[in-house]
């Protein structure tokens, strides 16, 4: 909303008449009573001023003319004006912005706002400046893509999102208190199901579950106060496992497994709080041996074994000490035979 212009001046209207002079008495006329000198005219009072107005309406234009805003405003306690009655103000254009009206300097009862294409941006209404009952939104192309109701400012009750490609739902779940709680599901832009799950005092909590666009499970596993725990299971579009271990914490821990399409095994180790630990083997995605060594909180760490395509001759072995190449290293043709030995130092190769 624009600030308040500071008030308009009232001019006083403040001119006081001049005193009329005295009329003289009559002269006495020969044989008749003397006349009755006749009171002097009293000087006219001075027109009072007039009052300051109690309400005004204030009006807006843009440099070239047009109305920019207009406002009802009104006398508040202390003497100074605040917003009270109808509100409306334009896009350069001309066209509505925002409509509605002020109580005391808060907005209420039901607004609309609006793009500069004149199509409608958003309406509801307002108790006191909150936002309180239902409340629609709308993308420019004119379809709705939300829709809940307010108390006082707060989400409460059904919410409802929509693609803003086509009317189909999106999301839709309940708030309770301003915060996402229950059941929430979702959907793709074709209507399919997506993800469903729980909220409990707006974190995710309980079992989740997605889908592919096929409708073939993705995956499925459980939340506690928002944090992944418990076992976890994802899978490919054709069905096949792609991972399957256990979180703590929010955090992978445990053991591993990941797959490629089809059921190929491409990983296999344990993880502790997030990071690899202990041994781990690596295969390519046609099935072949590719690493295969040891970790230490998340770095390779001890004796490594690097293979070829094939999966059987050897490519290169060597110690890694936090993830540096460390010692001697040995490096070994396609064909098998040795290519050459290298030593290195905190990860540099210092020697041929």
């Amino acid at each position: 909303m624009k600030a308040l212009v500071p008030a308009l001046s009232v001019v006083a209207l403040a001119a006081a008449c001049a005193s009329a002079p005295e009329r003289a008495a009559e002269p006495s006329r020969p044989g008749a009573p003397a006349a009755v000198a006749a009171p002097a005219p009293r000087a006219a009072p001075a027109e009072a001023t007039e009052p300051e107005p109690s309400t005004r309406v204030v009006v807006e234009r843009y440099t070239h003319g047009g109305l920019r805003e207009e406002r009802a405003e009104a006398r508040g306690p202390d003497g100074g004006w605040v917003l009270h009655g109808p509100f409306r103000s334009f896009h350069s254009s001309g066209t509505p912005d925002v409509v509605g009206e002020y109580v005391d300097g808060h907005k209420h009862g039901v607004w609309a706002y609006r793009y500069g294409s004149g199509r409608l941006e958003a309406e509801g209404g307002y108790v006191r400046g909150a936002p309180h009952g239902p409340w629609r939104f709308y993308r420019e192309n004119g379809r709705c893509v939300q829709t809940g109701s307010f108390e006082l400012g707060v989400p409460r009750g059904e919410w409802t999102y929509f693609w803003p490609s086509n009317t189909r739902q999106r999301t839709r779940g309940e708030f309770v208190d301003g915060l996402q709680h229950g059941v929430w599901s979702s959907w793709d832009e074709e209507g399919r199901a997506a993800e469903e799950g729980t909220f409990r005092a707006g974190r995710k909590h309980g079992t989740w579950r997605t889908w592919h666009t096929t409708g073939a499970p993705a995956s499925r596993g459980e939340y506690v106060d928002g944090q992944r725990a418990g076992a976890w299971t994802t899978w490919h579009a054709d069905g096949s496992l792609a991972s399957e271990g256990h979180y703590a914490a929010g955090l992978e821990d445990g053991s591993w497994t990941y797959s490629a399409p089809g059921g190929v095994l491409l990983q296999q180790g344990s993880f502790v709080a997030g990071q690899e630990q202990g041994p781990w083997v690596f295969h390519r995605d046609d099935g072949t041996l590719s690493d295969a060594g040891s970790f230490v909180a998340g770095r390779a760490h001890g004796p490594w074994t690097h293979w070829h395509a094939d999966g059987v001759t050897k490519a290169s072995e060597g110690e890694y000490v936090d993830g540096k190449c460390q010692g001697t290293w040995i490096y070994w043709n396609e064909d098998g035979t040795e290519r050459e030995r290298v030593r290195f130092e905190d990860g540099r190769r210092v020697q041929s």
